[in-house]
């Protein structure tokens, strides 16, 4: 089997340019001629280009398919190639090369998957039946067997080879390995020896021999025949890059780094030295070497999009958005189709909070190179961010449908699974990933977060701890750890833990949140107030440091001091959103409904996008009784919001109340319902509304789950209740429940139909 290093460069989407002619297949042959050419100028950009429109004019062209392949692979493209050369299988099922490249593709992916490698033996035994005397045919079918630990059948297959073309240096050096692996290192020793002797001039072979030596701990001939190997080709990437892993592993480090530099000064217009020398320094951490490496290859070769690309990622890394940003335009107006320049775009808007924007570009790295893994996380992660788990989970399996054993997306995908409450199922994705990455901080935050709905508390406590030991600088890890000690009973550690968040992340707000209830809970309000005064020191938002002191002063009991903290929140920030609602909740509660509804007015006007505010302001006109108004307020953050359940809830309940659509109320209700299944408000929603619709059997489903799903169910969710009950004709369950709802409030609306209908069955 030829042997073939995988590099994994960036991968270059390709557009499509569109040619005409009148006869098609002689612009078809145009557009192939000129591939071809570019194929063997090593344009394998261009390439990829001209045998596309090649296809365009003949889809059938099985040359122009099998250019293509090769094109993407010499620009490491090997997800493009594979799925190319299993299209001309589906055209033509006989190609001998196209399931030749297949089935060497099979054999390197089943390092990550051993199935892979049966998969690869049914390939060449399929070639080996039409051709019997195909070298390459008998090598792939000998390292198929090789990876099943079937070391007989492996070397029969490779001496086959050997003895069909015994001048091929492939095939020998195969049949080294093979007799490698068989404990033969004598006989091994020759046949290298003798690959050697025939091809003193080979780098493979020298290469061979050296791989050789090196097992066998002959380290100083190693060096010898790897150095020999790079003096022949030292721009030669598998030249190259074999003496600078030899050093490394001998922790020879100076050395392997002048390796690089020798290779720049013999062949000073060659790239690879270049671009492996910047590689070189981003593993060791130095990024001002890299950087300057990296700008010594763009003297070189200004169009070299990797550089470029990886100098954008650093401005980025270093919070340069301007010249981040600059950079990656520059890619995309030299290609607009470029996934990875359309990724780091979506991560500069990311970073600067634009995530409607950054969605888009994620999405658009994704439609022009569907194999690209990190924008299919991203936007994974942007969704959930957003409070769409759904979305999330749909972009992971876009991702596991084409590789499901990727460890990356499946840790992703337990920590969604977690986070929709799917427990079991999160568990099961989160143990499968930490057998192979014990340190997957997206499997271990899945598991974490699905013991703790398990209520093995403990063990869940273990996984945050040893998430804040791998990344002490997330603060979600410590907060997470912090909820886990209050549901222990160890509130001082919590605080502790909240604390650190919040020195970690100072607007982390969730964090202060349950810092604050903590203290409110125990009732201790100059606590409160002395942490959030601690937490102002920390260069926290100072907005929120208002709003919390607010909030305070509220549940002290102190109205005006809250009001005049939660105005000072919108001089600081007149975006601040909750601060109008605060307001607007703190006149609703001293039963000021026109000053509610200035405050949610003010808000409309700052932000007449945000579906809360519509919400809030459909409550406070039905409060109002304005019926009307709260209908047009529903159907407004309805139209901003569609999913949203409570919005659906309220205005399923306002159209039923007032008979203004029960065929529309129905639907409201029940697409709430799908959305919380448990939320015993809805229930109790969509049961009054079969009751009104006189459907008193499904009625009476909702309305208990409705009253058994509550702490303290309000004397309102007997009520109706008791009237589906008697609607139905079940009088004693009737007169217990109407019974209850009176007993809980004598005056609740309905208190006198209540009445009236116990009065009648007694």
């Amino acid at each position: 089997m030829k042997s073939s290093k995988i590099f994994l460069f960036f991968v270059v989407a390709f557009s499509l340019l569109a040619g005409c002619s009148r006869d098609p297949k002689v612009a078809r042959d145009k557009y192939f001629n000129s591939a071809q050419q570019y194929l063997k100028d090593g344009r394998y950009e261009e390439a990829a280009i001209q045998f596309r429109n090649a296809l365009q004019k003949d889809n059938g062209h099985i040359p122009s398919y099998l250019g293509m392949a090769k094109a993407f692979q010499q620009m490491g493209n090997h997800q493009n190639a594979v799925g190319v050369y299993q299209q001309v299988l589906k055209l033509d099922g006989s190609n001998v090369e196209a399931r030749l490249r297949l089935g060497q593709y099979l054999l390197a992916s089943a390092l990550r998957d051993p199935e892979l490698f049966k998969k690869a033996q049914q390939e060449a035994e399929a070639i080996v039946k039409v051709e019997p005397s195909n070298v390459e045919a008998h090598l792939l079918l000998g390292n198929a067997y090789a990876g099943q630990n079937d070391a007989d059948k492996s070397l029969q297959e490779i001496e086959k080879a050997v003895a069909l073309d015994p001048g091929n240096q492939d095939a020998s050096i195969n049949l080294g390995a093979a007799l490698m692996r068989n404990k033969d290192t004598a006989r091994a020793e020759k046949t290298f020896r003798d690959v050697l002797d025939k091809n003193p001039n080979s780098t493979k072979a020298h290469l061979a021999m050296a791989t050789f030596l090196a097992a066998n701990q002959r380290l100083p001939e190693a060096e010898a025949q790897f150095r020999k190997a790079f003096d022949l080709a030292p721009a030669e990437p598998i030249c190259l890059y074999a003496l600078v892993s030899f050093y490394m592993s001998a922790k020879r480090t100076v050395e392997a780094e002048n390796v690089f530099k020798e290779a720049i000064a013999k062949k000073p217009d060659a790239l690879e030295p270049r671009w492996g020398l910047a590689g070189f320094y981003r593993q060791q951490g130095s990024v001002e070497k890299e950087m300057a490496a990296l700008g010594e290859l763009l003297k070189a070769s200004p169009e070299h999009r990797p550089a470029a690309l990886r100098v954008a990622e650093i401005h980025l890394g270093q919070n340069n958005d301007a010249k981040a940003e600059e950079g990656v335009r520059a890619l995309l107006a030299r290609n607009k189709n470029d996934a990875e320049a359309h990724y780091l775009l979506g991560k500069i808007l990311l970073d600067r909070r634009e995530t409607d924007k950054a969605l888009a570009e994620f999405e658009t790295a994704i439609k022009s190179n569907e194999a690209f893994l990190p924008a299919h996380l991203e936007k994974a992660n942007l969704l959930l961010g957003r409070g769409d788990p759904e979305g999330a989970q749909n972009a992971l399996n876009a991702v596991l449908q084409r590789d499901r054993n990727n460890l990356l997306a499946r840790g992703a995908l337990a920590k969604v699974l977690a986070l929709r409450q799917k427990p079991q199922d999160a568990m099961q994705e989160a143990q499968a990933v930490l057998a192979a990455m014990p340190d997957s901080e997206d499997a271990l935050y899945a598991r974490g977060e699905a013991l703790h709905s398990l209520g093995r508390l403990k063990e869940s406590k273990e996984d945050f701890l040893k998430l804040c030991r791998l990344r002490p600088e997330n603060p979600l890890y410590w907060h997470r750890l912090g909820v886990a000690e209050i549901l222990q009973g160890d509130s001082a550690a919590a605080l502790s833990h909240f604390r650190k968040a919040l020195e970690v992340k100072p607007d982390f707000i969730v964090a202060a949140n349950d810092l604050v209830y903590l203290h409110l809970q125990a009732k201790k309000i100059d606590a409160a107030l002395a942490e959030v005064d601690q937490w102002s020191k920390m260069k926290a938002p100072q907005d929120e440091v208002h709003r919390f002191r607010g909030q305070i002063y509220l549940a002290k009991g102190d109205a005006a001091t809250a009001e005049g903290e939660f105005r000072k929140t919108i001089e600081v920030n007149p975006q601040n959103y909750q601060a109008y609602i605060l307001l607007a909740q703190l006149n609703m509660q001293q039963n000021k409904v026109p000053q509610a509804l200035k405050e949610v007015d003010q808000l409309i006007a700052q932000n007449n996008k945000l579906a809360p505010a519509y919400l809030l302001k459909g409550y406070y006109l039905q409060v109002s009784k304005d019926i009307q108004g709260a209908i047009a307020s529903y159907r407004k953050a309805l139209d901003l919001d569609p999913e949203n359940p409570i919005v659906s809830n309220n205005l399923a309940w306002v159209l039923c109340e007032n008979n203004l659509g029960m065929e529309e109320a129905l639907s409201l209700a029940r697409n709430a319902r799908k959305k919380l299944p448990d939320e015993p408000e809805i229930a109790d929603t969509l049961g009054w509304i079969y009751y009104r619709m006189k459907s008193n059997t499904l009625a009476i489903d909702q309305l208990l789950l409705g009253v058994n799903n509550s702490r303290q169910p309000a004397a309102e969710k007997y009520y109706h209740l008791g009237m589906a009950y008697f609607a139905k004709g079940d009088v004693t369950l009737a007169k217990q429940t109407l019974q209850k709802s009176l007993d809980l409030n004598p005056n609740f609306p309905g208190a006198e139909e209540a009445r009236s209908i116990l009065k009648r069955l007694s």
